[in-house]
């Protein structure tokens, strides 16, 4: 209770022979306090019920890595892959495990710096995947995201126009490369140019998604850029 008194021993000796024994003792006051009495969770998870290894119903695993070159030996166990990364890919192997991914049916989600033209010796990865790509952009600035089709499921929840703070990429879609469906378009505020911002690839096998946006926190933050972003790994997942 607030105010009131509470002492304590402690009793401990040595191992000597005999043993010296010693006792401190302690008194305290305590202060005024409250009992916060907490609500009921919001959400409690107990795992009872689950297999070993499993995850509750809805939840999924991400696993995330800047090493690109190391996810060869992963994509088996991988649902959907998420590729953002400007990195080198070199690894023979990675490159093959990449379009072995896509021809196993899975989804992939390829988003900002993913898209570029990354690698001059393997243009098969924006020609097929991407169906294109980019090869420059707008200064950092604000523009508008104006949706092509509403009715998506990458879309859902997404409001049919709606500004950000990105790099506007100048994407363009190769005459030989996979076909495409643009779900939504970029348009620069200044001069009025458009550009593919949102498409998903119609690859023979795998579910694809690209999205041209997402330089940094001022577009990932965005509760519309979130929105798509959970649309499209959710739909290249089949789910």
């Amino acid at each position: 209770a607030p105010f009131s008194a509470h002492s304590f021993r402690l009793v401990f000796s040595d191992n000597g022979v005999p043993a010296t024994t010693q006792t401190n003792a302690f008194s305290f006051t305590t202060l005024n306090y409250y009992n916060i009495v907490l609500p009921t969770p919001v959400y409690l998870q107990t795992y009872e019920g689950l297999a070993e290894g499993t995850l509750p119903a809805g939840w999924s695993e991400t696993n995330y890595t800047d090493k690109p070159d190391t996810i060869a030996g992963v994509l088996k166990d991988v649902d959907v892959l998420y590729q953002s990364t400007n990195q080198k890919i070199d690894n023979k192997d990675v490159r093959k495990a990449i379009f072995d991914f896509a021809d196993a049916g899975k989804g992939i989600v390829i988003v900002h710096a993913g898209m570029w033209y990354n690698w001059p010796d393997w243009t098969e990865y924006n020609r097929v995947l991407a169906g294109g790509g980019a090869k420059g952009h707008d200064r950092f600035g604000e523009f508008e995201v104006n949706l092509d089709v509403t009715d998506h499921p990458v879309m859902k929840g997404v409001p049919a126009n709606f500004k950000i703070t990105d790099e506007l990429y100048y994407a363009k879609f190769e005459d030989n490369g996979t076909p495409v469906q643009v779900l939504a378009t970029a348009k620069n505020l200044t001069n009025g140019k458009t550009f593919p911002s949102v498409w998903f690839v119609k690859h023979p096998k795998a579910r694809i998604v690209c999205i041209a946006l997402g330089h940094d926190g001022k577009a990932h933050d965005l509760p519309a850029y979130k929105a798509m972003l959970r649309n499209a790994v959710a739909w290249a997942a089949g789910k």
